[in-house]
């Protein structure tokens, strides 16, 4: 299998997490750098040994090529797609959703809705982020009012039970220097598109954070 040559608008992102992954500043990867970023991956060791040996070949030195290669593999091992040479040449020209690491400082591009040729992949953007369609939970979000977060009772549909939610001071404590860590609009507010990055970094699956987005924005104004 000859190595893979990533997409325009995946070039620059791989490119950057090469940088980031290459801590001793060379053309290659020494094997240590390169464990320690694929760990940062999410996915099992098992499933990591198939992602080295479909990409790399038996090949010892991992240069940029082998590392765009790598990152493609990945990308279809967190579709849950075949971790295999024959599904990296079928799935050869398609955008697939870009793989993220964990405290890898490098923004992932907002990319739109992605189509496979048999399933379409969910893509977090400022847009679509959000689902619009009415959500079946049992729980409501607690008010907020005048910033701050107020006690609420929660009827839980299932058993008709109340249940009392706050904030700990801590946690409110840790909120807030999140969110004052993050670039704001003129208004002090968060931009869309500065939050889905943030929420990328938890490694939460997509739909997971559709839904978390869809129950935080409380006044549906994305």
């Amino acid at each position: 299998m000859s190595s893979y040559q990533p997409l325009p608008s995946e070039k620059a992102y791989y490119d950057q997490l090469f940088a980031a992954a290459n801590r001793q500043g060379g053309k290659t990867l020494n094997s240590n750098d390169a464990v320690l970023f694929l760990s940062r991956s999410g996915l099992s060791r098992e499933k990591l040994r198939d992602v080295w040996n479909v990409a790399m070949e038996g090949k010892t030195q991992m240069g940029k090529e082998e590392f765009y290669t790598v990152l493609r593999v990945v990308s279809l091992a967190k579709i849950n797609r075949p971790v295999s040479k024959d599904e990296m040449e079928q799935t050869k020209g398609q955008l697939l959703p870009l793989p993220v690491f964990k405290d890898i400082p490098v923004q992932v591009p907002v990319q739109s809705e992605i189509k496979g040729q048999n399933q379409t992949y969910p893509q977090v953007t400022s847009t679509n982020v959000v689902d619009q369609q009415q959500q079946d939970t049992s729980e409501q979000l607690p008010a907020v009012a005048n910033g701050t977060a107020q006690p609420t009772s929660i009827q839980s549909q299932a058993s008709g039970s109340v249940k009392t939610w706050s904030m700990s001071p801590a946690e409110r404590n840790h909120y807030d220097n999140v969110f004052g860590s993050q670039p704001k609009e003129s208004n002090g507010l968060l931009a869309g598109k500065n939050a889905v990055v943030l929420f990328q970094k938890s490694l939460l699956p997509q739909d997971i954070l559709r839904n978390v987005w869809s129950l935080s924005d409380i006044d549906k104004d994305g």
